[in-house]
């Protein structure tokens, strides 16, 4: 499920069921690397959905700034029985630091990491694009899998 209209009307009747909240974060730096390491993060988290539709619910991914992570203290945290923050690898982003500023236990003790590979999307040929957007798909689903499965 995706953060719309339509899906937040089925999350209140559904909740039993979604399991698993989906955070993605990226690095928001005025470079080349971060608007990269975006896209690769918007077309994996777009295709694992719906790989695992009626599993997950995916917020809008959130840009970091210097530990801004504020937003989790309006989320109902206990509504999930997994939050998953997903980024890309190299991002230089360090969750421990993140969830320590967001002080907030509940959040701390459910979280789980799923990583991504970075590769150079400007230049690449499309097709050679979207195979590894497929292989990134698969190798999230068998992470989400794994994180459920401990």
């Amino acid at each position: 499920m995706n953060f719309d209209i339509e899906s937040i009307k089925q999350f209140q009747t559904q909740k039993e069921y979604i399991d698993t909240l989906i955070i993605p974060i990226f690095n928001m730096r005025l470079n080349e690397q971060s608007t990269n390491d975006y896209e690769i993060l918007q077309n994996v988290i777009i295709n694992v959905e719906q790989q695992l539709k009626g599993r997950l619910f995916v917020l809008p991914s959130i840009g970091y700034f210097d530990g801004v992570l504020s937003i989790f203290d309006k989320i109902k945290i206990d509504d999930f029985n997994h939050i998953i923050f997903i980024y890309v690898k190299h991002s230089e982003i360090d969750m421990n630091h993140l969830l320590q500023l967001s002080n907030h236990q509940a959040l701390i003790n459910k979280a789980n990491v799923a990583l991504l590979d970075s590769f150079p999307v400007e230049h690449m040929d499309r097709e050679m694009y979207e195979g590894l957007i497929k292989e990134q798909v698969k190798s999230s689903v068998k992470q989400f899998i794994s994180i459920w499965n401990n």
